[in-house]
């Protein structure tokens, strides 16, 4: 492997993002579309590991269809093609202007001028959902609370969980 190609920095001036809002009469959706600045987001490249990646996740419902890479690199020229391509599939020559589909992890490959080459993963990291959502969910399998018991939730050692004296004994209880 060639010292004389690598990736050497990635970013992103803007992305868009997509929200659907219901209707004031509850049952029409409205998408709405806008675009933020990419300058908050940065990407770490582990040389070793030829991995690329943002370090803090991208807001829900950011869309990585259509992203353009500023991408940074040592070599002759870089390529790119998704990671599930088939071994057979064309390799994409790299463009500045090119709008790229990232919902998926991308292969880039940087060719050196003696034909060695890196081949790197690149993957966007987006937040699943709201961050300002709580969602519940039913779990099998635990033991019903009386909700007469006296509880208090807190956090202990990394979890979140809740302390019930059922008068008998105090469990805690997490997810």
């Amino acid at each position: 492997v060639s010292n004389t190609c690598f990736i050497s920095g990635v970013s992103v001036t803007s992305f868009r993002r997509v929200e659907t809002c219901k209707a004031a009469d509850g049952v029409t959706d409205s998408t709405y579309h806008s675009t933020f600045s990419g300058s908050n987001w940065f990407f770490t490249i582990n040389q070793k590991n030829l991995l690329v990646e943002n370090r803090d996740s991208l807001p829900h419902n950011t869309d990585l269809s259509r992203v353009v890479l500023n991408l940074t690199y040592v070599g002759a020229r870089a390529y790119y093609r998704a990671s599930d391509a088939w071994e057979d599939e064309q390799w994409m020559v790299y463009n500045t202007t090119d709008s790229i589909d990232i919902r998926q992890p991308l292969h880039i490959r940087v060719v050196a001028t003696d034909n060695t080459e890196r081949q790197y993963t690149l993957r966007m990291n987006v937040h699943t959902s709201h961050g300002d959502s709580l969602r519940w969910a039913l779990v099998e399998g635990h033991e019903a609370i009386n909700g007469e018991a006296p509880m208090k939730a807190t956090a202990w050692e990394g979890k979140v969980g809740v302390l019930v004296n059922d008068g008998d004994a105090v469990a805690w209880m997490t997810h």
